[in-house]
């Protein structure tokens, strides 16, 4: 009997819980996009030399920086809404994400980060480094992306 009823409990609960799906093909409401599909570049170099489309790669935060937050995070409110890139990471590899030259994270294998940009003409640059001192890039790719839109950037290896 008790049996039943926590069986029937899962149940019950279960059909309350509700999983939401994206498909990587479908744009919320409201918002204009473009969807990029790249294939991965092997690098022909060791990693020799600094890499010409990237302008900084540190995770480390500058104590005098004075960047302020989003409107969304309790920033002031912008005259212009920013340009949202979507990155899909579709490797077994992490991947560093440039945008406009600027580190904006790592993403780990199979998973899916966003950015932000300014409205206007945006690079989206990411990279994939290896032990062996290669490396493996997507772009740089030039875009322009107004306000309220998006770029979806999907990395194939």
């Amino acid at each position: 009997m008790k049996r039943t009823l926590i069986i029937g409990a899962c149940l019950l609960l279960g059909s309350f819980i509700t999983i939401p799906v994206v498909s990587s093909q479908t744009k919320p409401k409201g918002q204009k996009g473009k969807v990029i599909e790249l294939k991965a570049n092997k690098s022909t170099t060791r990693g020799e030399g600094a890499d010409p489309n990237i302008k900084s790669g540190e995770e480390a935060n500058d104590p005098n920086a004075a960047t302020s937050a989003p409107e969304n995070k309790g920033g002031a409110k912008t005259r212009g809404d920013l340009c949202e890139v979507r990155f899909d990471n579709r490797t077994p590899w992490i991947i560093k994400l440039y945008v406009d030259g600027n580190y904006k994270g790592a993403l780990l294998p199979y998973g899916d980060a966003v950015a932000y940009a300014w409205p206007g003409g945006t690079r989206v640059y990411a990279r994939a480094d290896f032990t062996d001192g290669t490396y493996s890039y997507w772009g740089p790719q030039n875009y322009d992306c107004g306000p309220n839109q998006y770029i979806y950037f999907k990395m194939n290896p």
